[in-house]
């Protein structure tokens, strides 16, 4: 088989598997909650800011005393040296909840999306039909190209919803900076996308059941914690992989985004020769 031919059937694969992503109701609704966590999160959270200042007009204290907690509220943030160590805690307040609350559900959110990426065609039969007209490579690797630009271009929807609700709560005007700091974030995210997005998918091509591939899926998360907590070099959970994200000099990055994807890429290949020399 030519690399044409290969990257072609990839090609149709790929934009058939991202159509129906986007039209089945399991994923609409697991997005929804997504999405929903991250603006109420967001609302939350500032309105609660906002309250604390607006309630100190109530307060029965001499004016001089409510000038300073004002101010103190107004200086409110990180400490310095916090700062300094992770910039990105400069970035506007939406953003941070973004990275965030993303930090912690895309594990989650992966294991119920692409769960059953595999399994599913298993299941109705029909992965045996595209088997015949298609390679096995081709159907494999389209599957993990399709759900990772899915991903992607969730978060990039996500982050535009953030920052328009942000400049709508600060009445600020649109800057590029913001967006700048935004997609350096959401860049951020790509390596944790991989490396869960290949552990789901080995786990989906071992089973035909949509249930059972979820409930390992699960399972294996909460094995990765326990293993964590006995030998945390083996386990993805690694604090060190995770609070890399945070910073911004080259070093601490190549180590937290180059772990990730080393997990990611071991997850894909070894999925891919599981898959590709299973009796169907």
């Amino acid at each position: 088989m030519t690399m044409h031919f290969f990257l072609r059937q990839c090609i149709l694969l790929s934009a058939d598997e991202l159509k129906q992503l986007f039209f089945r109701k399991r994923i609409l609704f697991t997005l929804f909650i997504y999405i929903g966590t991250l603006l109420f999160t967001f609302w939350v959270l500032s309105k609660s800011y906002a309250f604390l200042q607006t309630s100190m007009v109530d307060l029965q204290i001499p004016p001089d005393q409510k000038a300073v907690m004002k101010q103190a509220f107004d200086r409110f943030s990180f400490p310095d040296k916090m700062k300094e160590q992770f910039p990105i805690l400069n970035y506007p307040f939406a953003l941070l909840v973004y990275f965030i609350v993303s930090l912690f559900t895309i594990p989650f959110l992966t294991g119920m999306i692409s769960c059953n990426m595999i399994s599913e065609d298993l299941s109705r039969g029909t992965q045996r039909f595209l088997l015949f007209r298609v390679s096995r490579s081709a159907y494999y690797w389209s599957k993990t190209f399709s759900h990772f630009l899915f991903y992607l271009l969730i978060q990039c929807f996500i982050l535009s919803l953030m920052i328009a609700f942000f400049l709508y709560d600060s009445k600020q005007a649109f800057s590029f900076s913001i967006l700048y700091q935004g997609m350096d974030l959401t860049l951020r995210l790509i390596p944790l996308i991989i490396c869960f997005l290949g552990y789901s998918q080995i786990i989906s091509s071992q089973f035909s059941s949509t249930a059972k591939s979820w409930l390992v899926n699960q399972a294996g998360l909460v094995l990765m914690l326990l293993i964590l907590m006995i030998q945390p070099l083996f386990s993805f959970f690694h604090a060190s992989l995770w609070s890399g994200l945070f910073y911004s000099d080259c070093y601490n990055i190549l180590i937290s985004l180059g772990g990730f994807s080393l997990w990611g890429i071991f997850f894909l290949s070894s999925g891919y020769l599981l898959f590709h020399y299973k009796k169907l």
